[in-house]
């Protein structure tokens, strides 16, 4: 109340630990967000639950993720079909590099996946992280400016377009 916050209008994106603690908030709070955008990090809720109450996801992954391996995210986007009863999905975009598929359940629930090829060049120690990197940056932790898309603007876009119903 003391920032005038939009109620229908809270959103939660993180990459990495950031993505984890996305995933983490979904479970527990589900009621205050109109959409979330888990990046490289692929977990489940800790108690085996679903998230009481419907929430738009988008969430991306590397498939050569050098720290957060991309098997996890197989059973995440397993649980999150079942758990929202969802349709087999329809690719939004791709090439032989990334595919963004969208599911749909028939309450209108919408859960995208993205993944990609696409890798940076940074390692953290000895680990490089490849995939486990923001596309369309070429800044740190980027893997290409130049790539068809661009993970910050994609995010914005999917939270304005999905608001709390």
């Amino acid at each position: 109340e003391a920032f005038h916050v939009l109620e229908d209008r809270v959103h939660m994106t993180g990459y990495s630990q950031g993505g984890f603690m996305t995933w983490r908030f979904l479970c527990n709070r589900s009621e205050i967000f109109g959409s979330v955008a888990p990046m490289g990090a692929g977990t489940r809720c800790l108690d085996e639950s679903f998230p009481e109450n419907p929430v738009d996801i988008l969430y991306g992954h590397g498939t050569t993720d050098g720290l957060v391996s991309f098997s996890s995210s197989v059973p995440v986007r397993e649980w999150i079909q079942e758990g929202y009863a969802l349709n087999e999905g329809v690719l939004l975009a791709g090439d032989s590099e990334y595919e963004w598929t969208r599911f749909e359940g028939a309450d209108g629930t919408i859960f995208e996946f993205m993944q990609w090829d696409w890798e940076t060049p940074f390692a953290l120690g000895s680990q490089p992280l490849r995939a486990h990197c923001f596309p369309g940056s070429g800044l740190f932790l980027g893997c290409g400016a130049d790539n068809p898309v661009h993970w910050g603007e994609v995010v914005v876009e999917f939270f304005r377009s999905h608001p709390r119903q």
